[in-house]
């Protein structure tokens, strides 16, 4: 291999390697965004049940209409939360395969690099 080979071969590796980590950030950014989307709607959802669990609390004076009150906010949180469980998974699955394609791709285009630089 001679030196303008080496210098080249070198130079399109680097240039792999910072497509790589702008695709990298990419799908990390997709992640922080939607996580991010999720923990305010989260965050507003709690708080309109903590209102709706206050107004229960103040307009009842029925004991067994608090407790049913309750068990209907109960049954709400529990939704809630098994939905935003759902899409979590949703949202780390999709940046968990997007990491591995492009991590597939790319040690696919390493390994032709490496094999053209061989012939």
């Amino acid at each position: 291999m001679d030196q303008g080979n080496g210098a080249e071969q070198i130079s399109a590796i680097t240039g792999n390697m910072v497509l790589f980590a702008y695709d990298l950030q990419k799908i990390n950014d997709y992640i922080i965004q939607e996580l991010t989307k999720q923990q305010l709607d989260a965050a507003e959802a709690f708080m309109t049940v903590g209102s709706k669990q206050f107004k229960i609390m103040i307009d009842t004076v029925n004991i067994s209409k608090i407790f049913l009150g309750q068990l209907d906010i109960a049954a709400h949180l529990n939704k809630m939360m098994m939905e935003n469980t759902h899409r979590t998974m949703s949202i780390l699955s999709r940046g968990q395969q997007e990491l591995a394609e492009l991590i597939e791709k790319n040690l696919t285009n390493l390994d032709k690099q490496v094999q053209a630089n061989q012939e």
